[in-house]
């Protein structure tokens, strides 16, 4: 199965600033977390279902440096899991 990156569309640049400005923030004292776009591209295909070897593929870069980003990620999210980090994400620009 070969994936493609999700493409961008006019109005999606504001949602990507956003998504690396304030992903987990709560209440009234906003925490924010910064996601680099590579850390954001790997989350976008975590988020369409693609596991670490596809996500991989698609970018481009090992299957290891893809473990690494996840890492980084579910890290800066203080979340113990890629789902969690994906649930969190969607929850708050769904």
């Amino acid at each position: 199965m070969q994936a493609q990156l999700p493409q961008q569309r006019s109005g999606d640049s504001n949602r990507t600033d956003a998504l690396a400005g304030s992903v987990g923030s709560s209440g009234p004292v906003s925490q924010e977390i910064r996601l680099t776009r590579r850390e954001i591209q790997v989350l976008r295909l975590m988020a369409i279902g693609l596991q670490n070897k596809e996500i991989g593929a698609v970018l481009s870069i090992t299957e290891g440096t893809v473990k690494s980003h996840v890492h980084k990620i579910v890290s800066k999210l203080a979340v113990s899991s890629r789902k969690e980090a994906i649930a969190q994400v969607l929850s708050k620009f769904l």
